[in-house]
C-alpha cells in the first residue's frame, strides 16, 4: 500500500534570481522550471515610483533582487518560551521596511519572514511602538493597509 507523490516541476512564487537560490537543492530529484508569470509580476508602488519606468518589475530603493546583510547582532532566548531572538536583527528589518515604504513600496506588499516566533513577536512589539500616521503595522488585523509579519512555517502555503 504505497501514498501517492509527486514533486512540483513549476514554480510560480519567485523571481529566478531567488528561485536559483534552491535549485541546487533539487537538481538529483527534479529540475524546477519559473511559469512565465514569474517574469510578469508587479509590484504595487505609491508616488514618484509610480512613475518609474520599471513599473513595479524593479523593487525601489534596491538595486538587486536579493540582498543580503550582515550583522553582529547576538541570537538570545525570548523572554517567553523557547524560542530565540535577535534585537540587533529586528532592529534592521524594522528599519528596512520603514525605507521600502519610503521609497514607494505600498505596505501591503511587504512581508517580513522568520524562522522563529519569539522573534516574530519582538518585531511586532517593535512595530507597534510607532503610533503616528506613518506606522506599518496597526492592533487591528483587517486593517489592509499594513505589512504582514510570519513565520516561515506559516507562511509556506499562503499566498503572499
Amino acid at each position: 500500500w504505497a501514498v501517492p507523490q509527486g514533486v512540483l516541476s513549476i514554480q510560480r512564487r519567485m523571481r529566478k534570481d531567488i528561485a536559483d537560490l534552491t535549485r541546487g537543492y533539487y537538481k538529483d530529484i527534479v529540475e524546477i522550471q519559473d511559469h512565465p508569470v514569474c517574469h510578469t509580476k508587479r509590484l504595487p508602488l505609491v508616488g514618484s515610483a509610480a512613475l518609474s519606468h520599471q513599473r513595479g518589475r524593479e523593487v525601489p530603493g534596491v538595486q538587486s533582487h536579493i540582498f543580503f546583510c550582515t550583522h553582529n547582532g547576538k541570537r538570545t532566548k525570548a523572554d517567553v518560551g523557547l524560542s530565540s531572538i535577535n534585537k540587533e536583527e529586528a532592529d534592521l528589518v524594522v528599519a528596512l521596511a520603514y525605507y521600502l515604504v519610503s521609497c514607494g513600496v505600498k505596505r501591503e506588499s511587504i512581508c517580513i519572514l522568520t524562522p522563529y516566533k519569539g522573534q516574530l513577536m519582538l518585531l511586532r512589539k517593535n512595530l507597534l511602538k510607532n503610533k503616528t500616521n506613518n506606522r506599518l503595522l496597526t492592533f487591528d488585523a483587517e486593517e489592509k493597509d499594513q505589512i504582514r509579519l510570519s513565520t516561515v512555517d506559516r507562511f509556506q502555503g499562503d499566498e503572499a
